[in-house]
């Protein structure tokens, strides 16, 4: 996936989930980003679409199972 020039301080690869979630456990995601400014977030979403990539929001990590 090559994400725009803009984005790639944002973006980590196989980042794990584990520590993010209330649970502690759960496998590393393929792309991770915490985007702060909210053009970050569109210019991210819009990019993962145009490589038909799925877009998951966690917000606080409670009430998730990550495999």
């Amino acid at each position: 996936m090559n994400f725009p020039d803009d984005l790639l301080h944002l973006v980590r690869t196989d980042e794990p989930l584990g520590p993010l979630v209330w649970l502690g456990i759960g496998g590393p995601a393929r792309y991770f980003a915490e985007p702060v400014e909210p053009d970050d977030v569109q210019k991210l979403i819009r990019a993962a679409n145009e490589s038909d990539l799925p877009v998951r929001i966690l917000g606080g990590g409670s009430n998730l199972l990550v495999r």
